[in-house]
């Protein structure tokens, strides 16, 4: 009978070690599985806030680019269209002046060309970069742009002219 019992306890031992094993294994998995999870949602946030500050930086260096490129004597103006401010960019072309409206629309940093004279289609122009807020005034010899993305943040950039200098 004792050889019997020593079966029993050994077989009993053999079992109980199995499943701590599983059960070690099992927590494991839940464990990895749950930094995982953890993980990729740090990831994301880390993606998303990226993108945002992207859109809004881009946006800000889009309009200043667009500004140096056009910087000569009366050549950059802020007017105002409908109550909305519209970057006004003028260049001479074959005797004809063409002027490159720079202006925020439903959601949208937007770009449009046309000939002087001609009130603006702004539902022809040309979307550039999204982006929640952006606003655009004159001061003086200096242009302020202002952005602002989805999570609130606002960047603002003064631009001086050195054409009106």
């Amino acid at each position: 009978m004792a050889g019997l019992d020593d079966k029993k306890v050994a077989s009993r031992s053999k079992l109980v070690n199995a499943a701590g094993t599983i059960v070690l294994i099992a927590l494991f998995a839940i464990s990895a599985l749950v930094l995982l999870a953890a993980g990729m949602q740090v990831y994301k946030n880390v993606v998303l806030a990226s993108n945002e500050n992207f859109e809004l930086r881009t946006s800000l260096s889009y309009v200043a680019t667009r500004v140096r490129q056009f910087d000569a004597q009366g050549c950059v103006d802020v007017a105002e269209y409908d109550g909305m401010d519209v970057l006004v960019l003028s260049e001479e072309f074959d005797g004809d002046i063409y002027n490159t409206l720079i202006y925020y629309k439903n959601g949208y940093l937007c770009e449009l060309t046309q000939v002087e004279g001609y009130e603006p289609d702004f539902d022809f122009g040309f979307e550039t970069v999204e982006i929640d807020d952006f606003s655009i005034s004159k001061q003086d010899d200096c242009i302020l742009l202002s952005a602002a993305n989805a999570s609130g943040d606002r960047e603002t950039l003064k631009l001086a002219l050195r054409s009106d200098k």
